[in-house]
């Protein structure tokens, strides 16, 4: 139990990193790649729809393959993808690259991930139904 908190405080830790490095990186990625503000804004917004796309899909399969090979299987990606963010010559291959670091990333997060369990109708669970069904006033608001 002790080395699989250790292990998800180092991936937490990895993806805050991730964030900053990539912010970091991008005025040196508009130079090195040859590419356009549009194309370097892209790295951060393929990273964060391919995550956002990637949960339900990734949230089944694991309740078909298991939540523990779909997490190691996750890491796994997101380290190959990562090797091929690092080794990308052209945009295109680094947003590729991002995109599929995401849906790694997702995986990797399942197996500790409270809301995207499903909703155990009990106090002890956080089911991923629980955030959708809170009423209108429980969320923020626009208006000032």
């Amino acid at each position: 139990m002790r080395l699989r908190s250790v292990l998800l405080a180092v991936a937490a830790g990895l993806a805050l990193a991730d964030a900053s490095i990539v912010t970091l990186a991008l005025p040196e990625l508009l130079t090195e790649l040859d590419t356009t503000i549009e194309g370097v804004a892209a790295v951060i917004g393929v990273y964060t729809l391919a995550l956002c796309a990637a949960l339900l899909s990734a949230w089944r399969i694991a309740q078909i393959a298991g939540y523990r090979a779909v997490g190691v299987a996750g890491f796994v990606l997101f380290a190959v993808a990562s090797a091929a963010c690092a080794q990308a010559d052209t945009i295109t291959v680094l947003l590729a690259g991002r995109a599929v670091q995401a849906i790694g990333g997702r995986a990797a997060w399942l197996p500790r991930s409270p809301c995207c369990t499903p909703a155990t109708g009990h106090s002890g669970g956080c089911g991923w139904a629980r955030p959708c069904s809170a009423p209108p006033s429980a969320l923020p608001s626009a208006a000032p």
